[in-house]
């Protein structure tokens, strides 16, 4: 069996910044799709008219 330093250990958790940031890269991605997914299909959503 391999011993495990404190840095080898280290290494095989993210941060938290690095989980963060991929959380971020996630959201905008998911962001992208929905408002590429909207501009698409936009004439398939209701009209204004009526949201009043």
């Amino acid at each position: 069996m391999k011993n495990i330093t404190r840095e080898n250990a280290m290494q095989m958790y993210e941060t938290r910044e690095e989980k963060w940031e991929k959380i971020r890269k996630q959201h905008n991605s998911l962001r992208e799709k929905i408002e590429a997914f909207y501009h698409l299909h936009e004439d398939m959503l209701p009209s204004d008219e009526y949201l009043q």
